[in-house]
């Protein structure tokens, strides 16, 4: 998969002098230089101002972990170069986040769109990192495209926004690769080291159209739960099967069923079709395949597998 992308950007800025030198030090974690937080061994937040001239050694104690440092994404002229979607787990009663995360960030991959997976410290809850090419975008529109993904992934537990809010400094967020960890992953979930980080960082919001406002509203997407491995084991099974009685065939890559066949496998394959981050026009496409199409026959059967695939009742 291609993991590269350009910001479509008419914002403008330049950077003040020193920090194209801090950039070649701290890669993408580019934002407001004169505050930071530090994260004390008691688990407290600390907000302290500090010089531009300060943030090679906080970086260097950042990546050694005796110091762990958060950065705000705003910059003072209302540019980010990043943006974070942090989904909470700290409540036991909230399930794991990744499914989540690896969904969305399938989506966006599909959109053209790179994103980073970060495990946070619990081992539950994920933060799911934007990065943009110099001089970054608008915080006002980035927010508002941020806030449109955080509000299709609230049903499974509370998601928390960087930057959170478009005015203002807004809240800092903790920057990964602490303690040297590589615990930041691509969209194919393998380690991307920090210095490797760079090259493969820059993304794209689609026609950013000003600094309020996005052409491409990301509730247009639908963001499923993955499909567990063992699941997914249970479909190539279930296929093979039917291959094997001459059931089920193969069109264009994908099982298609003959009458008697088609409801054993109808669920399985939206279930895939979900997994890939389809929708229920998809589920149609594969049952005309199908001899006779369900859809002919039945078509409330197809509408009721979907449902059960999407996890409904």
């Amino acid at each position: 998969m291609t993991r590269t992308g350009a910001v479509i950007n008419h914002h403008g800025g330049s950077w003040r002098d020193g920090e194209e030198q801090l950039e070649q030090l701290m890669g993408p974690f580019i934002g407001r230089w004169n505050a930071c937080v530090y994260l004390k061994p008691d688990g407290e937040v600390v907000t302290t101002r500090k010089r531009l001239a300060d943030w090679p050694k906080l970086w260097e104690r950042h990546r050694a972990g005796t110091q762990r440092v958060g950065m705000f994404p705003t910059r003072p002229d209302g540019l980010c170069r990043f943006g974070v979607l942090d989904l909470d787990a700290h409540d036991d009663s909230i399930p794991d986040r990744h499914p989540e995360a690896v969904a969305l960030t399938n989506v966006l991959s599909r959109h053209g769109f790179i994103a980073y997976q970060e495990t946070s410290r619990s081992g539950r809850g994920v933060h799911v990192w934007f990065f943009f090419e110099a001089p970054g975008v608008g915080v006002r529109g980035l927010y508002a495209f941020l806030r449109g993904l955080a509000d299709e992934l609230r049903t499974k537990g509370p998601v928390d926004i960087y930057p959170g809010t478009w005015a203002g400094q807004g809240v800092a967020v903790l920057l990964p690769y602490f303690g040297g960890a590589v615990n930041v992953l691509d969209v194919d979930l393998k380690p991307v080291p920090q210095d490797k980080l760079e090259a493969n960082s820059p993304s794209m919001i689609p026609q950013v159209v000003g600094p309020s406002e996005l052409s491409w509203p990301p509730k247009a997407w639908s963001l499923p739960a993955p499909v567990s491995s063992g699941k997914q084991e249970e479909f190539l099974a279930l296929i093979e099967e039917g291959r094997r009685s001459g059931q089920v065939f193969d069109v264009g890559g994908r099982p298609q069923a003959r009458e008697g066949w088609r409801n054993k496998i109808a669920g399985a394959v939206a279930r895939d079709i979900l997994r890939r981050g389809g929708t229920f026009e998809d589920f149609l496409a594969w049952d005309m395949g199908n001899i006779p199409p369900l859809a002919r026959d039945n078509p409330g059967e197809l509408r009721k597998w979907w449902k059960w695939a999407a996890g409904g009742t």
